[in-house]
């Protein structure tokens, strides 16, 4: 999940830009509606604190002095001794850990939101649940990629397809323990997850359960099934964008047979009339000529 400012710098200066909110379908699998609004309030805490506002400058920033330490590689400056290399590389670690520090703390900042507003037992539930749904929808869909382009399957709905040969739960079930356990990067973007769960415990909110929160997330949405298939288009497209692998789609395929077969009996039909109207001609002839002979 992530959140997002669009509309341009005069926008978000002048505070008409559009915030974003990108909730991933694969973690919406087996997510509880009470764990979903721990999440879903530390992403409303970026909008709270107004977090995403520089998010798009900074980015700016960065593609920048990327596109001037790639420049001078390709140039041949990238060098030791050169003024221009070295200040180019340190500021550009400078800049980093500034911007990745400051991006944490807000991240910090958002989770007491979440916690506060809906209890740590909630938010820690929401965040190990994302976590875990990442790792294994990511798991699942490298799998089903590779099993319907070597076995040239037809795809219906990727966030339903079950693979043959499914992915490991223990590779699944260690890169969790990984994720959840690791440590702390001074380039990293958000604290580590161990640290933001420990936070979470520690300050031990309590929350009272509302009705409707053990639902499934899926149910505050309409039409699943619609979304699903659109998102499966999209996956699709960008397989055969980014990779060049075209993903036979189920749905198409069962069209483009429907049309056939409606095609097939267009023109049979219009060979029967064909062939009706030519043995009503023949006979209107044949009685022609038996008038005439007569």
């Amino acid at each position: 999940m992530a959140v997002y400012e669009r509309g341009g710098a005069i926008a978000s200066a002048r505070g008409r830009a559009e915030r974003c909110l990108v909730v991933g379908a694969g973690v919406l699998r087996g997510f509880r509606v009470g764990a979903l609004k721990g999440v879903l309030a530390h992403e409303f805490g970026h909008f709270k604190n107004e977090d995403t506002a520089g998010g798009a400058s900074s980015l700016s920033v960065r593609r920048s002095m990327l596109q001037m330490l790639v420049s001078l590689i390709q140039g041949g400056a990238a060098a030791w001794y050169n003024t221009a290399w070295f200040f180019a590389t340190k500021y550009h670690q400078v800049f980093l850990r500034i911007s990745q520090g400051a991006s944490r703390l807000k991240e910090v900042l958002d989770d007491r939101w979440a916690i506060t507003a809906y209890g740590s037992k909630p938010f820690v539930a929401g965040f190990e649940h994302v976590i875990r749904r990442s790792i294994e929808h990511d798991a699942y869909v490298q799998r089903t990629v590779e099993e319907v382009t070597s076995k040239n399957y037809a795809l219906a709905n990727l966030f339903t397809y079950v693979p043959e040969t499914p992915p490991d739960a223990g590779e699944c079930d260690k890169a969790v323990r990984e994720a959840l356990e690791r440590e702390a990067d001074e380039y990293d973007s958000h604290p580590p997850p161990k640290k933001r769960i420990e936070l979470a415990r520690a300050l031990h909110v309590e929350h009272t359960s509302e009705p409707g929160d053990d639902r499934d997330a899926w149910e505050l949405l309409d039409d699943r099934d619609g979304l699903e298939a659109r998102l499966t288009d999209r996956v699709c497209d960008a397989v055969a964008e980014n990779h060049a692998v075209v993903l036979r789609r189920a749905a198409k395929q069962h069209s483009q047979r429907l049309r056939a077969a409606f095609l097939r009996v267009f023109a049979t039909g219009r060979a029967s009339r064909h062939a009706s109207v030519t043995s009503s001609r023949k006979s209107s002839s044949s009685t022609r000529a038996r008038s005439t002979a007569m």
